[in-house]
């Protein structure tokens, strides 16, 4: 594969991730339990 083409997908691959931390972090918040966000951190990133 082309660099270009792995750069693309690693963005990708990072956006989803960010946007399930999202998620993550607005269920935590409604449901007023943190540890749902904290299985979504973004740790190793």
């Amino acid at each position: 594969m082309e660099i270009e083409t792995l750069d693309l997908l690693d963005g990708i691959i990072v956006s989803l991730a960010r946007t399930a931390r999202e998620a993550a972090e607005a269920a935590a918040r409604e449901l007023g339990e943190p540890a749902v966000a904290t299985a979504f951190e973004l740790s190793a990133l």
